[in-house]
Order: structure tokens, then C-alpha cells, then sequence
């Protein structure tokens, strides 16, 4: 029991009544204190238990939200590289198509060259065919002319031998012409030879030989095959696997076997030449369409021309001298 005092107010007051005096119970108190703090804890722990919960879901949450975020983060990464390729491979198709229009204008370009060109030499054709029927029409009266000089000189026998020459002169002329015409047949269809392709090669080199020397040139048998042998030998000199004497020995091996044909001959030619040319890394049209180009080039003409006279005097040293 405590009793508890109150002090009256200042000064005497009558009227004044001291309290009374009230018992307090401590331990009840006390009790209820602590079960109120203890329902305070308990609600405190609930409520932090639930912040808890929430905070873990929270936390769960931004962890998924972080992990879409990398998710995003790496899809972006993806995205821009396709981008920068697309890009990229956009930018090549622009240069290739800005290539593709330069070679288009080149190839125009070379288009109204070659119709020049062929507007050229249909010129000269009708030249050639001018200039052939004047020769056809010279040799036919120089043939005639000279038969009257040698019939009026000569015996039945040399009469009969000289219209023999005359004739097979006269079948030579003629295939000249049958060929010269087949050319000028072969041009008036659209054809303009080409390198590209075996025929095409071989027509522009015939071209090549008329317009550089002349048609006599071109079917002159003999120096053809002088020619043939000398460039023959020479690709065999150049390949430095053979001496003079194998070179000189092939030749009497051959001329000592029965003669064969052109026609295989040439085939047999064109074969071993592929063969050699792949022995030595070359490819063969490629090594031809240099060579037409280089003899083809401004002042070879002249060149090719007075080296050849001089080849052409030596060749027909070597011809053999008709008996008297």
C-alpha cells in the first residue's frame, strides 16, 4: 500500500480537501503490461514476418525482372548486330550494283566498237570480193597468155604438161575462190569471228594474215607450213627439256615414216598442244587471244611484214630448181 500526498495550494484555502489515498496493485499492473507487450511483440513479429514475405516476393520479382532485362539486353545485342549486317550486306549490293552499271556502260560501249568494227569490215569484204574477181580475172588471162607463149614453143609433150599445170593452177584458183566465197558467206549470216571458240579464232587469224599481207599469203601452202614448223620448233626450243640433237632426231624419225593426212594431222596437233599446255600451267586460247592481240597492236603490221620478207627470201632459197 503507498499512500500518495498532494500538496494543498498556496495560501490558506477553507475549502480545500486533501485526496484520498488509493491503493494501486502493482503486480497487476505489471501483468498487463507484459501482456500487452507481448501481444505488441507478437504483432510486431507477424508484421515483420509479412514484410518479410512481401519483401521476398518483391526481391523475387526484380530478380525476374533483372533476368528479362538481360534477357532484352542480349536480344538487343542480336538485333543490332543483324542490323549492322543488313546493313553491311546492303552496302555490298549497292557496290555491285553500282559495278553491274559500269559494266554495263563498258559493255555498251564495246557493243557500238564491235558494230563499227563489223560495219568496217563488211567494207573491206566488198573490197576483197572486188579485188578477187580483178585476180580471178588477171590470173585467167595471164594463164591464157602465157599457155599461147608456151604451145607456141613447145612440143605435143611440153603442150601436154603445161595444160596439166595450167589445169591444176586453175583447180587451185578455184578452191581459193569456193573458200574466199564460203567466208564471205559465213560473214553475211552474223558472223564476225569471235576468239572465243576454236572457229572463231581461226577466222579472225585468216582475217588477220589477208588484211596484214594479202590472200596469196594466207593459201601459200608452202610457207604456211614453213611457218607451222618454225613456231613448232621454237615452243619445243622454249620448253627447255630438249636439246638440238633430240630435235634433230624427232625430225629424221619422222621424215623416215609414210606420210599421213592433214586433216588427222592437224587434230593430232591441236591434242598434243592442250596436252603440253597443261604440262606447263598455260591455258591454250588464252595464250592465243594474247598473241592475235599483240600482232594485232598499232605498228606490228610493218614489223611482222619486213621480217617475214626476209624469212619469205629464205624459204625460196631453199626451193628446189626446176630442170631445164
Amino acid at each position: 500500500m503507498c499512500e500518495t500526498k498532494q500538496a494543498s495550494p498556496a495560501g490558506p484555502n477553507p475549502d480545500y480537501v486533501p485526496p484520498q489515498t488509493e491503493d494501486i496493485n502493482w503486480a497487476a499492473f505489471n501483468a498487463g503490461v507484459e501482456q500487452g507487450s507481448a501481444q505488441t511483440g507478437d504483432t510486431l513479429r507477424a508484421t515483420i514476418k509479412e514484410l518479410r514475405e512481401i519483401i521476398s516476393v518483391k526481391d523475387a520479382k526484380v530478380a525476374g525482372l533483372g533476368r528479362e532485362i538481360v534477357d532484352l539486353k542480349q536480344t538487343n545485342t542480336v538485333l543490332e548486330s543483324r542490323v549492322a549486317s543488313r546493313d553491311a550486306h546492303i552496302k555490298s549490293q549497292d557496290i555491285k550494283i553500282l559495278e553491274r552499271g559500269r559494266e554495263n556502260d563498258v559493255l555498251r560501249q564495246t557493243n557500238t566498237v564491235l558494230e563499227s568494227r563489223v560495219a568496217s569490215r563488211d567494207m573491206r569484204i566488198k573490197m576483197q570480193d572486188n579485188k578477187i574477181a580483178q585476180q580471178d580475172l588477171s590470173i585467167r588471162s595471164l594463164s591464157q597468155d602465157n599457155l599461147d607463149l608456151r604451145v607456141a614453143s613447145s612440143s605435143l609433150d611440153d603442150m601436154k604438161r603445161l595444160i596439166s599445170e595450167v589445169r591444176a593452177k586453175n583447180t587451185d584458183l578455184e578452191q581459193r575462190n569456193r573458200d574466199l566465197l564460203s567466208r564471205v558467206k559465213y560473214y553475211s549470216n552474223g558472223h564476225y569471228g569471235s576468239v572465243d571458240d576454236a572457229g572463231g579464232f581461226q577466222i579472225s587469224v585468216t582475217n588477220w594474215v589477208i588484211d596484214t599481207f594479202d590472200a596469196n599469203a594466207l593459201y601459200d601452202k608452202r610457207e604456211r607450213s614453213f611457218r607451222f614448223l618454225e613456231e613448232a620448233v621454237e615452243l619445243a626450243q622454249a620448253t627447255r627439256v630438249l636439246s638440238p640433237g633430240d630435235i634433230f632426231n624427232t625430225v629424221h624419225w619422222v621424215l623416215n615414216r609414210p606420210n599421213g593426212e592433214v586433216h588427222g594431222e592437224i587434230g593430232g596437233v591441236m591434242v598434243t598442244l592442250a596436252a603440253l599446255s597443261a604440262a606447263h600451267g598455260e591455258t591454250m586460247f588464252a595464250c592465243a587471244r594474247e598473241e592475235l592481240q599483240r600482232i594485232r597492236s598499232p605498228g606490228m603490221s610493218a614489223k611482222i611484214r619486213a621480217k617475214q620478207k626476209e624469212k619469205h627470201a629464205l624459204i625460196r632459197s631453199w626451193e628446189p630448181k626446176e630442170s631445164k
